[in-house]
Parts: structure tokens; sequence; C-alpha cells
């Protein structure tokens, strides 16, 4: 049996993922984001030609916003990892 908790994780990953590099493009600058992939290996997420992609609209894509009915769960899920994906 699939347990739903697994895609929140995921999604709430990947939420995190494409957030934490832009936050720090848009305080230090692109060269600072740059180097931080390099040097962390965090993976960039790139829509192609279509350049930056708004972390929820990532999200919707690919079919891993929460519904409606998951908001609560998954907003308290995001507060307990923040501190992970932020460190």
């Amino acid at each position: 049996m699939l347990d739903s908790s697994g895609q929140y994780y995921f999604s709430v990953s990947v939420f995190f993922i494409n957030l934490i590099p832009k936050v720090l493009e848009k305080m230090s600058g692109t060269t600072s984001m740059n180097l931080f992939h390099k040097a962390s290996g965090w993976p960039k997420m790139s829509a192609g030609m279509a350049g930056f992609v708004n972390p929820i609209m990532w999200l919707e894509e690919s079919d891993l916003a929460p519904d409606e009915g998951e908001l609560l769960y998954y907003s308290s899920l995001m507060e307990i990892v923040l501190p992970y994906h932020s460190q």
C-alpha cells in the first residue's frame, strides 16, 4: 500500500531545492548562487529556455502540489523540514 507522506516529503524537498538557491541569488547575486551549486552539489532546476520557474509552479506542473484538504498537513511538514533544508 502506498503512503501519501512519501509524496509529501518529496514535494516539500522539490519546493526547497528550487527556492533556496533563488533566495541566495536574490540576496547575494547570480555568482553566489552558482558558487553555492558548485560547492554543495545542490541540483540546479531549470525549465530550459523558460528560465526560472516559481517553486509553486514546479509543484503544480509536476502534479506534486497538495490538494486543498492536504494543506494543513503539508504546511506543518514544511515547517518541520525547513531547518534541515536551511542548513
